[in-house]
């Protein structure tokens, strides 16, 4: 029987190895540094895959507020513009001193209607040294109106009521900033006074409601959400561009800088806001608190001297509603909580029922008082803080 010829153009099989022995032909060193490999990707893919949830929980209104309580204690951080110099013979002095004048960016002065804003220059700030201390010079050439719309006259401004007139220069000096320890172990600080006034935005979109107080969100976001932000969305804020910039540079030094954590936080919009895309969520070292935040506080045990505090010598120069002007010792003072109209914000105001619906102001009032928080990188931090005061404090004494 004949032998069949082998095709030469067939082509040969290969020969595998057998794959259930290919990780045993490996050599232990190599299998141990690859399985480590392999443990290191999968905790990386399972840390990735976290993140968002863990973001998510920190942001939570509840969260936020569940880790806010009165403690009672204070601590002192950074410098700012606070008392007026009253020493006549000081602000004499004061005034032989050169001056370099800057005119504040976030003055407005507008027609009385809306459309009409634009900054004004009538109202400019120096500072200087002299002696060892630290001063700004405020001139008041022309009265901040109390709203960004109105013009600049007595009639529209506090800073006459508050006793401060315009064609004169007054002196304040730069004092240590006082905080409430408001919780988180420690970390969390909130202002103990109201430190400047400002307006919420420097511009603003007002959405009006229909004659049976209903807002139409859907079509009003629908055809001009790309063109327009309400006024009130904290993220998009002039003052909160002020407070992580102008603010966060003037007040602290670069080694108190080191110590503050920059955190998210939610603009806290309303259902509506939320709605129709504008959960806005935003990087801040210095933030204002929400209402849920506030009213934790208030809960806590927080008095009405910590809750309503009064306003500095600087604020009320600025045009503070509060002091003379309204025969009252405390001051209102912003929160970042949008109210039910696209113009307004929660503000607190000194009440029995601490933050009530009507609690709500125009966000163009440049007569909002400042009143900020921070969080610590850590309750070290704080601990250092108040160490560092004690030994001030003795080497005084």
């Amino acid at each position: 029987m004949a032998e069949k010829k082998k095709d030469k153009h067939k082509p040969k099989k290969k020969k595998f190895p057998n794959r259930r022995f290919v990780f045993a032909r490996i050599p232990a060193e190599k299998r141990r540094k690859l399985f480590c490999r392999i443990g290191t990707a999968a905790a990386a893919l399972i840390l990735i895959a976290l993140i968002p949830l863990m973001i998510y929980a920190s942001l939570r209104p509840g969260n936020a507020a569940s880790a806010i309580q009165y403690t009672g204690k204070t601590v002192c951080m950074g410098v700012y513009p606070q008392s007026r110099v009253t020493d006549g013979e000081l602000t004499r002095r004061l005034l032989q001193q050169p001056l370099n004048w800057t005119a504040f960016e976030d003055c407005y002065a507008g027609g009385n209607n809306y459309g009409t804003a634009a900054p004004m220059t009538g109202m400019k700030y120096a500072d200087l040294e002299y002696e060892g201390s630290r001063y700004r010079a405020v001139s008041i050439e022309s009265y901040r109106p109390q709203a960004i719309i109105n013009s600049s006259a007595a009639g529209y401004s506090y800073q006459d009521d508050n006793g401060y007139e315009s064609g004169k220069t007054y002196f304040f000096l730069y004092e240590p900033i006082r905080w409430h320890v408001i919780g988180e172990n420690q970390r969390l600080l909130l202002t103990e006074k109201v430190l400047d006034a400002m307006q919420f935005s420097n511009s603003f979109y007002w959405i009006d409601r229909d004659s049976d107080g209903s807002v139409d969100w859907a079509s009003e976001f629908s055809s001009r959400r790309l063109l327009f932000l309400p006024a009130n969305l904290y993220k998009t804020s002039g003052l909160r561009t002020w407070l992580n910039n102008g603010f966060f540079s003037a007040a602290f030094s670069e080694a108190e800088q080191k110590l503050i954590k920059s955190g998210l936080r939610r603009s806290d919009e309303s259902s509506a806001q939320a709605k129709y895309g504008l959960n806005a969520v935003s990087s801040n070292r210095v933030w204002l608190l929400s209402a849920a935040e506030a009213q934790a506080w208030r809960d806590s045990g927080a008095d009405d001297d910590a809750c309503f505090p009064a306003a500095t010598d600087y604020a009320e120069c600025r045009g503070a509603f509060s002091g003379a002007a309204q025969n009252r010792e405390s001051a209102w003072w912003w929160l970042r909580s949008p109210g039910d109209y696209s113009g307004d914000v929660i503000s607190v105001v000194d009440s029995p029922d601490f933050l009530t619906p009507d609690r709500q102001f125009f966000q163009a009032y440049t007569v909002g008082g400042v009143r900020c928080a921070v969080c610590l990188k850590s309750s070290s931090a704080t601990q250092q803080i108040l160490r560092d005061q004690v030994d001030r404090h003795e080497q005084k004494t």
